[in-house]
């Protein structure tokens, strides 16, 4: 696939981002309005879990960095190290948010759904590493 492919992929992955953040916005303002605990605090969680996107941005313009790195068989093998490295920082990251997802349920909104959890879980993975998917592509692409 081409350069401005990748390139359009990405835009739209950001417009995507930015939407969720601003309906999140949304729903909070709406739940301070109505003084509605219960929408605020899982306003809150889902906010948190938002990290996943800041992920994607970070691993997606650390691949975009690299466009006079290594050609050809040596940028592949680079960034299929790379990739490998974020996908350990991925799976880091997914296991503190669901250990926070869960206590977060426990604690604060005092309830015990595992599978809203694991849902979290495989979302925030999925999210992460459709990024760095994205952000490998994007590099390999750039001088095709």
């Amino acid at each position: 696939m081409s350069y401005e492919f990748w390139a359009n992929v990405g835009a739209i992955t950001f417009i995507s981002g930015f939407s969720v953040w601003l309906i999140l916005l949304a729903r909070l303002i709406f739940g301070l309005y109505k003084k509605d605990k219960q929408i605020i605090k899982a306003t809150i969680k889902y906010i948190v879990n938002t990290i996943s996107f800041l992920f994607v941005y970070i691993v997606y313009f650390s691949f975009a960095i690299v466009v006079n790195g290594p050609r050809g068989d040596e940028r592949k093998k680079w960034v299929l190290n790379e990739s490998l490295d974020w996908i350990i920082w991925a799976l880091i990251l997914s296991i503190a948010l669901t250990l926070f997802n869960y206590f977060y349920q426990i604690k604060i909104e005092k309830t015990s759904n595992i599978k809203n959890t694991l849902i979290l879980f495989l979302l925030n993975l999925f999210i992460m590493c459709y990024g760095i998917y994205l952000g490998g592509q994007f590099t390999l692409s750039y001088y095709l």
